[in-house]
């Protein structure tokens, strides 16, 4: 019995120890931003969303505890409002043709405003949430499934996620994709971030 009793008592915990683990890890927006500080170029547009999470800080820690600032021009674009703006409209087709990169710092937008992403399996949900979400926001459809299908004149060049896991040693035992879970934990907590670089 003991030795169940011990096997039992370890799956029980090495779920808690893979979640556990993404707070031993750098912080994803942290390690967004080493990633584009070592692979855009300055003076760059990046066209992203506003309004959307923390935002993701454009600079790296160098020794000593200094932050050296990397010079990009940040685009914030209201996607919230674009089916409600007809300015905004023309604004985003202004912002798309000057953006060198777009960022998608969470599935906030696409996932609650879309039907890009499928985030939930029952079929029956899914077509009628997305017939409404298509007739509400036809326009941030149409955004984000023209970005994703590459439509756009971009390509998606960099996913940067933190998921629960187990590694022994550089081998990972266990992994989970939690992107579609409640959004203070993945959207807050720590995002998947899309970089998008145009072709």
């Amino acid at each position: 019995i003991k030795p169940l009793f011990y096997i039992l008592l370890i799956l029980t915990l090495l779920p808690g120890i893979a979640f556990l683990n993404i707070y031993f890890e750098k912080d994803v927006r942290y390690k967004a931003s080493c990633w584009m500080f070592n692979h855009i170029e300055e003076k760059k547009n990046i066209l992203s969303e506003g309004g959307n999470v923390v935002d993701i800080p454009f600079y790296v820690s160098q020794m000593r505890g200094k932050c050296l600032p990397k010079q990009y021009k940040l685009i914030s674009f209201d996607f919230y409002n674009l089916d409600k703006d007809k300015a905004l409209k023309q604004s985003l087709e202004k912002d798309l043709i000057n953006a060198d990169y777009v960022l998608v710092p969470s599935r906030r937008v696409f996932a609650n405003y879309t039907c890009v992403k499928k985030m939930n399996n029952s079929f029956a949900y899914w077509k009628n949430r997305c017939s409404h979400l298509q007739n509400n926001y036809p326009l941030l459809n149409e955004y984000y499934s023209s970005l994703f299908s590459r439509n756009f004149d971009f390509r998606l060049i960099k996913t940067i996620s933190n998921n629960p896991s187990l590694r022994l040693f550089d081998f990972t035992l266990y992994r989970s994709n939690d992107e579609n879970a409640e959004e203070t934990w993945s959207v807050f907590d720590h995002p998947v971030i899309r970089i998008f670089k145009r072709s």
